[in-house]
């Protein structure tokens, strides 16, 4: 009997310790940090798209080529960058998906490596589109793509986004 009394006293206050170091440490809430598919940090927030995003391995971003004009055909970059030890897989099919914008319309929604530029360190893919209306605009989608070092390939997948004025 003594020992079953003392084997749930001590089950109590094991599990009232640990409710209490749970309180203690949540005194402040934050976002885990974006990482790669392998676990490696990333700067910016891979997942909110963002118009750029860097990691120790690579650097991708959607730019601007412009000028934007309602009715007129113009075009954004997608433009990905080894770093480091790394390079560009030249096995990999990338790709960019762009996401449906009310208001613009793709000559391809989804551009492929074949309709771009592809060499050992850079990947740099045409986003080709039509404004019909003013205002501004949030060109975004998935880049697909691939670096590889001597002992590992990574094959990220990050939201990018970039908003447009058009006049």
């Amino acid at each position: 009997m003594t020992v079953s009394f003392l084997g749930n006293r001590l089950a109590m206050v094991l599990v009232a310790g640990a409710a209490v170091a749970a309180v203690a440490g949540c005194n402040k809430s934050e976002a885990a940090p974006a990482r790669t598919d392998r676990g490696q940090q990333v700067k910016g927030d891979a997942a909110a798209g963002q118009a750029r995003v860097e990691a120790d391995e690579y650097v991708v971003e959607i730019k601007a080529v412009g000028p934007f004009a309602k009715g007129k055909e113009t075009r954004a970059e997608v433009v990905i960058r080894s770093k480091g030890e790394f390079h560009v897989n030249d096995q990999y099919p990338h790709k960019f998906v762009a996401r449906e914008v009310d208001g613009v319309s793709f000559v391809k929604s989804t551009v492929k490596r074949d309709d771009g530029k592809v060499d050992a360190a850079t990947v740099t893919l045409p986003l080709t589109f039509t404004p019909s209306k003013d205002g501004k605009f949030k060109i975004g989608g998935i880049a697909h793509f691939s670096v590889c070092s001597d002992k590992n390939c990574l094959m990220p997948k990050p939201d990018l986004e970039l908003t447009i004025d058009v006049p």
